[in-house]
């Protein structure tokens, strides 16, 4: 939770450092977390690493993880579901998978409304990738960038 706010300021640098290095032990908790049916504290631990998974490449490996803590759907409140599943959304926007993006962002909606705490990531994820100057006109996604932005 100390690292996300830091790696969109000016320590970014260090910070990464410091997540690569206990990279493998955060893999050790999350799977712990998993194991213990914490999704919710999975999912706010997901939150937290997503700027580090999409600054380092770690698409694929951070949306496996908020997948697997979607499956445990009865542990997880509305706010960590929302949270992973604007994470597999955010992640996957990068890889060009906007059929993902778009499966896993309508259905936060709800939970976040207009205004949700990823705004941020998602502007961050949006402007930074070449997909998101090709989404599809009548996309959920689309629809929800013109109220939420």
């Amino acid at each position: 939770e100390r690292a996300a706010p830091e790696l969109t300021r000016a320590a970014q640098t260090e910070w990464l450092g410091r997540l690569a290095r206990e990279h493998d032990n955060l893999r050790v908790v999350l799977s712990w977390l998993l194991e213990q049916k914490a999704a919710d504290a999975a999912a706010r631990l997901g939150w937290d690493l997503a700027w580090f998974w999409y600054i380092r490449g770690h698409l694929a490996e951070g949306t496996r993880w908020m997948e697997r803590t979607l499956a445990h759907e009865a542990a997880l409140t509305p706010i960590g579901r929302a949270k992973a599943l604007i994470v597999v959304a955010a992640l996957a926007n990068p890889q060009g998978d906007l059929d993902r993006h778009d499966a896993f962002a309508w259905p936060a909606r709800p939970v976040t409304g207009r205004c949700w705490p990823g705004r941020r990531f998602w502007k961050g994820t949006r402007r930074s990738s070449g997909a998101s100057t090709t989404v599809r006109r009548h996309s959920p996604a689309r629809a929800w960038r013109s109220t939420a932005l």
